[in-house]
């Protein structure tokens, strides 16, 4: 999995909750290439009382980025909190 270095978030716009963008490169459920992002936010904050304009205004930023480097790739944008991803790392690992 790859990973969009803070530098290119800072260029983004995006809010300081967004701690990093996960980026992974694979197929969809049609078998068209695709590209998986996840948005890794900061804990502490409550999301759920966010307005669906912040994510969306988060997932246009990284999609768009997205697209200007892989039009042939579809992007699907999925929002994770740092811990649940660390939960979801530790839960592979345990795979391996």
């Amino acid at each position: 999995m790859g990973l969009v270095v803070r530098e290119r978030l800072k260029v983004l716009g995006l809010p300081r909750e967004v701690a990093e963008v996960r980026v992974e490169r694979t197929f969809d459920s049609t078998g068209e290439p695709a590209g998986y992002l996840y948005v890794l936010l900061r804990g502490g904050a409550d999301y759920a009382k966010r307005p669906s304009s912040w994510f969306a205004a988060i997932e246009g930023a990284v999609s768009g980025a997205w697209r200007e480097r892989n039009p042939e790739m579809w992007p699907y944008v999925h929002f994770r909190t740092v811990r649940e991803q660390a939960l979801l790392d530790a839960k592979s690992s345990l795979r391996q």
